[in-house]
């Protein structure tokens, strides 16, 4: 009982140190230290990792910066690539997307013819 009367004690006196001081999430995000141990802490935890990326996929800005970080990221953007590589659903749908373009149409269509003639027969 006396253990649960000081949680809540403490709870209560860091509450009201915090109020005068803005909203808590502010203070963290604007301090350099406690930002970098909170990104620490959600890289280091899956399940909070993959909410903080459904939330940044979900709104067009947001989800335009990751696929840019991704593909400026060599390493990333490679094992992107070869998980794309790895399923031929995916790989059909982005052929599909493609040959929309009348260019990469036919730039695609030189490759495959390239790939025909370097086959031994």
């Amino acid at each position: 009982m006396i253990r649960k009367t000081l949680c809540v004690v403490g709870l209560l006196v860091a509450g009201f140190g915090v109020a005068g001081c803005g909203n808590p999430v502010d203070q963290v995000v604007k301090n350099e230290a406690t930002r970098g141990e909170l990104m620490t802490k959600i890289a280091a935890d899956s399940a909070l990792a993959g909410e903080v990326m459904q939330k940044l996929l979900s709104a067009p800005e947001t989800q335009s910066m990751v696929l840019d970080q991704v593909l400026q990221n060599g390493e990333t953007a490679q094992s992107l690539m070869l998980k794309l590589a790895q399923d031929q659903t995916r790989i059909d749908a982005i052929i599909n997307v493609a040959v929309q373009d009348p260019a990469m149409k036919d730039h695609l269509v030189t490759l495959f013819r390239g790939m025909q003639m370097a086959q031994p027969r």
